[in-house]
């Protein structure tokens, strides 16, 4: 057995590492983008779609680690500070672009998102949340096609109550909140249940934005005189990204019920209009974590391989975390908490770096740089990262 201390540094709440240096002359070629035709061939009235002018966050992953806003401009987008290629770059880096109504987003692709933020259901806003992902070779152009990640609920009501107007709708028992990972493109669903009133569009006509998940959502709709109608579902139901779900429901005075009583319904399911599928996956499973990335175990940087928390400290990302990694030279790899840039650890930029045993290697002026063991070592190894200090030890199985 041999063993190899080095330093991770950890980038803790940086929105991604080096973001605010997008490059400088003396890099290989910009990086060129262009949107999708049709995410952009439709007009504001669609409520799904991106104008002129309109201004989204680009997010290039590793190995550049850069961000920049675009403006939209036909069907390409200008950068207002250029994110170029790595110079001898070689392996494909993963874009994600995000589009927030209104504003900029920032330089993280995990994003907190409550969609009954202060209380109150912002459709139009959400209705008009969209995100893209491409992977792209070093000077190949980045083609980003927007989608959204949220489901949408349609409510028509046809109500046969002479004078007895809909005065309230409730959708209940629903998850609204959550965090979108978009280069992963999977939605970390939260675990309350609430109810809230959708937007009214027009008479006897609502939407809601929505969470994916699986449920049983009820829908509670109250007339003038005070009677509210139940509506449920006979099962639970999955709620998928990109799909529009529209319930018909029907007010009677033969069978008006008393206050409580319910009625079946179900749900017919469309596209979201000009939205298509993402393909965002709910990953209500998922255990926070440190995790390792990179081309080890095989991979190309497209998955991050869990550890094991084995002594725990005051925060959920403190104590000593340790797995099992297969190295081939040439291998590079990082640790990043909860599948995410923002709290990354690599090598250390300090001068004077000791190590024994193991040879190894980095980009030492960067702050983000890689973990690379020596070119010359191959096999299996054990990872043991204690975040009190940043140390991790490495250990040839």
């Amino acid at each position: 057995m041999k063993a190899t201390r080095l330093i991770a540094f950890c980038a803790i709440a940086a929105a991604l590492c080096s973001c605010s240096k997008n490059g400088t002359p003396g890099k290989a070629g910009q990086v060129r983008f262009s949107a999708s035709v049709g995410s952009f061939a439709f007009t504001r009235a669609t409520e799904s779609a991106l104008e002129d002018g309109d201004k989204v966050r680009i997010i290039a992953g590793s190995p550049i680690n850069a961000s920049a806003t675009g403006t939209v401009a036909g069907t390409s987008l200008t950068l207002d500070s250029p994110i170029y290629w790595n110079e001898g770059q070689s392996e494909s880096t993963t874009f994600a672009a995000i589009y927030q109504k209104g504003e900029v987003a920032g330089a993280s692709t995990s994003i907190a998102y409550d969609l009954l933020y202060d209380g109150s259901h912002a459709y139009d806003y959400h209705n008009l949340f969209m995100t893209a992902t491409r992977t792209a070779t070093p000077e190949s152009p980045v083609a980003l096609e927007f989608r959204h990640p949220f489901s949408k609920m349609t409510i028509a009501i046809t109500n046969n109550l002479t004078s007895n107007a809909v005065s309230k709708v409730e959708v209940s028992d629903m998850v609204m909140e959550g965090t979108v990972n978009v280069t992963e493109n999977t939605i970390e669903l939260g675990s309350d249940k609430v109810s809230f009133e959708p937007a009214k569009l027009a008479e006897n006509s609502y939407a809601a934005v929505v969470m994916p998940q699986t449920g049983t959502p009820s829908i509670e709709v109250t007339v003038a005189s005070g009677t509210s109608y139940t509506f449920v579902l006979a099962g639970a139901f999955t709620f998928e990204a990109g799909y529009a779900y529209n319930a018909a429901l029907t007010l009677n005075p033969s069978t008006e019920p008393s206050h409580g009583e319910a009625a079946s319904f179900s749900f017919t399911v469309t596209p979201w209009q000009d939205g298509g599928e993402l393909g965002y996956t709910l990953n209500d499973s998922y255990t926070p974590g440190w995790g390792i990335v990179g081309t080890v175990n095989g991979s190309d940087w497209s998955e991050d391989f869990p550890m094991t928390q084995t002594a725990t400290g005051n925060e959920p990302y403190e104590g000593t975390w340790e797995a099992d990694i297969t190295y081939a030279p040439g291998n590079a790899f990082k640790l990043r908490w909860n599948k995410d840039w923002e709290m990354q650890a690599g090598m250390p930029t300090s001068e004077g770096f000791e190590y024994v045993g193991l040879g190894v290697t980095g980009l030492w002026g960067s702050n983000n740089a890689d973990i690379v063991l020596g070119p010359e070592e191959s096999g299996s190894y054990h990872l043991s990262f204690a975040y009190d200090g940043y140390w991790l030890t490495v250990t040839k199985n």
